[in-house]
């Protein structure tokens, strides 16, 4: 794909950079309160830049972080966006992301179609702490290319997700683990923010081919403006109330009811439901139930189809069927979020009183 046209890109490209250039925010702990400290600027994701609804807070490496808190980071991806916050610059280039991710593997053809493949070595993606920064760093990446024109999501072997209990970390000894405390919560409420805003403010229409079970975070294929499904495909929620007795606020909650009805909605959360890919076409959740073997093809063919028109017109459509959605998932995440928060910490305090462990 070439540059894009003058007059569509270079307004909304000014006024991101405008958005980037606002006052930083007070020092951090690791900085000493001088302009030159980590500072935050709001860079805001999406392509146009300046025409989505949602922002994303960046922090900038100053010259006074220590090396310690650098490198805690995904040092790749996180360069990435450093480098590209610091040059005033809201874009991003799939050279520079492509390979910074462990759980994510991305390809694009000529026509700018771009393949996101989630695995495990090669093997279906097992869910947990890494590959949830992984997926959330990568949507914004993702969305702030603008060579990306569609983008095909689907996973490897026979699950596109799997899900087991506890690999979200270490049991609660006495110290705190995935979200049991306020602090740690924090970065966690930011991960899950970032996961749905930035899927959603992709400014060009997704593909999902769900290879087969996704018993945890099944809104990640669902928000999709395509979705279809292997035969052996089923969509449920594992990680929440109904298995965990966790709040489910991180999303599920706006997702569901949306694609669902409210009431439908609330028994698939409430109940534990596991829908089949017969009956999600049935119920609307998918467009089309396609055999393993071709499952792929059909994407590439929708995705081709999609990619020959003009380019301004294929934003503009993405962005006015996602805007309701994108609307109300911006008015409740964060609600969601940090209701599931208090019921952690909570949870743990329970524990920790009881003298017991719980697994993250």
């Amino acid at each position: 794909m070439g540059a894009p046209e003058a007059g569509v890109v270079e307004a909304p490209v000014l006024a991101a950079r405008a958005e980037i250039d606002r006052v930083p925010a007070p020092p951090t702990p690791h900085a000493p309160a001088d302009p030159d400290a980590i500072r935050t600027r709001t860079a805001v994701i999406g392509w146009p830049a300046a025409r989505n609804n949602f922002t994303r807070t960046v922090p900038v490496v100053g010259p006074h972080e220590e090396p310690s808190t650098r490198s805690r980071r995904d040092p790749v991806a996180w360069e990435s966006v450093r480098r590209h916050t610091e040059k005033r610059d809201p874009l991003s280039h799939l050279s520079e992301y492509q390979d910074a991710f462990e759980c994510i593997r991305l390809e694009r053809d000529e026509q700018g179609i771009l393949l996101v493949t989630l695995h495990r070595e090669g093997k279906s993606l097992r869910w947990g702490r890494d590959s949830h920064l992984e997926i959330s760093k990568a949507w914004g990446l993702i969305a702030s290319d603008p060579d990306n024109r569609v983008v095909i999501l689907t996973g490897t072997g026979e699950d596109f997700l799997r899900f087991e209990y506890g690999t979200f970390g270490p049991p609660i000894t006495g110290g705190s683990s995935h979200g049991h405390s306020a602090q740690s919560w924090d970065p966690v409420m930011a991960a899950e923010h970032n996961l749905m805003t930035d899927q959603l403010s992709v400014p060009v229409p997704v593909i999902s081919a769900v290879n087969g079970p996704c018993p945890v975070h099944a809104d990640i294929p669902l928000l999709a403006d395509i979705v279809l499904a292997a035969p052996t495909a089923s969509f449920a929620d594992e990680s929440h109330f109904w298995t965990l007795g966790t709040v489910p606020g991180d999303g599920v909650h706006v997702v569901w009811p949306n694609l669902l009805g409210p009431n439908r909605g609330r028994y698939f959360l409430l109940a534990g439901s596991h829908i089949h890919a017969d009956e999600a076409l049935r119920l609307g959740l998918v467009g089309e139930v396609v055999e393993a073997d071709g499952l792929l093809d059909r994407a590439y063919e929708l995705a081709r189809k999609i990619a020959g028109y003009p380019a301004m017109n294929v934003r503009y459509t993405r962005d006015l069927l996602t805007r309701r959605l994108r609307r109300t998932m911006q008015e409740e995440l964060d609600y969601g979020l940090a209701l599931q928060g208090l019921a952690y910490v909570a949870k743990a305090e329970r524990m920790r009183d009881a003298g017991e462990h719980v697994d993250g």
